[in-house]
């Protein structure tokens, strides 16, 4: 019987270091939830730039009328501002770092992903570019 309690529980042991191993742990939650914060950051000042260039060219968008310039939002880990690069006229970049990998979020952008190690940036056309 104490055989079969002690295999149980190493079995039960084993599943859970497993599972933490497979998953990553707490601390690997923790930095994809810090990394799925910044990608709706990356479309929040994606989509503020967007209504800037497009108001400076006098063609408003009709979801960025009435629309106020708000603070953009700030890296949720170091507060650092996130990096916005000029692509061309028609073309720029919104670039974070991430902590995870960010392959797993590859999927949940309608727009094109550039990734440079740890370095992610989302491309975003100012009107009829192929986003």
């Amino acid at each position: 019987m104490r055989l079969l309690v002690a295999v149980a529980v190493a079995l039960v042991c084993g599943a859970v270091v497993a599972g933490l191993l497979v998953v990553g742990g707490p601390g690997e939650a923790r930095k994809v939830a810090a990394d799925r914060e910044r990608l709706r950051d990356l479309r929040q000042i994606a989509e503020s730039e967007r209504c800037r260039r497009m108001a400076a060219e006098e063609k408003l968008l009709p979801r960025c009328r009435g629309a106020t310039p708000a603070e953009l939002p700030k890296d949720p880990a170091t507060g650092a501002p996130y990096d916005l690069r000029e692509v061309d006229d028609t073309a720029f970049d919104v670039c974070a770092i991430f902590e995870s990998d960010p392959v797993r979020f590859g999927k949940q952008t309608q727009t094109e992903m550039i990734v440079d190690g740890q370095s992610v940036c989302l491309r975003y056309f100012t009107e009829g570019g192929a986003d």
